[in-house]
């Protein structure tokens, strides 16, 4: 005899979610794709200088901080847009300006996530667009530094479509 609850794969599960239910998760999670793209943005091209001065920095080390006074922020001065907001655009310790790119990334990609569901009612298609929009970060680098492709963001590009063409065929 089965158990009183009905066995279904996750898929089928989120289905079953309201539909603004929906949109809402697909927001925040392209949200939080776009914080860690912030991340990757900042740190994979200033890395290599930190450490040859002696310094741990990789993509999860430090902890996030204000460049300019080194204050950690707390884990509800990280929430992604939200925190922007509330501070008005200014660290909380040193009132340091926080550049408007940061939160322009999490809310392109928060807005691609949820359009994806809107036009598609598919978390194949949300999971796709967000793996998509990680060739953002390679983008940025270009159009911050002016510097030509190399090896590293057109690999980076080529990886990412492979990992969406994958998802797209088993999520």
């Amino acid at each position: 005899k089965r158990g009183f609850f009905i066995q279904m794969t996750f898929y089928q599960a989120l289905t079953y979610l309201p539909f603004w239910f929906a949109c809402l998760v697909s927001l925040t999670l392209g949200d939080c794709v776009g914080s860690f793209l912030n991340v990757i943005i900042y740190r994979i091209p200033i890395g290599p200088t930190k450490r040859a001065n002696g310094f741990v920095f990789n993509i999860n080390s430090p902890r996030s901080h204000c460049p300019v006074c080194n204050h950690q922020l707390a884990w509800y001065e990280n929430i992604p847009l939200l925190s922007w907001a509330i501070q008005m655009a200014k660290c909380k310790s040193c009132k340091t300006t926080i550049p408007a790119r940061y939160p322009a990334v999490e809310l392109l990609v928060a807005l691609l996530g949820a359009t994806a569901w809107y036009a598609t009612e598919s978390w194949q298609m949300v999971i796709a667009v967000l793996t998509v929009s990680m060739a953002m970060v390679p983008a940025t680098w270009w159009l911050a530094t002016k510097t030509q492709w190399n090896r590293f963001m057109a690999t980076w590009i080529v990886v990412l479509l492979i990992v969406s063409m994958a998802f797209g065929a088993y999520v």
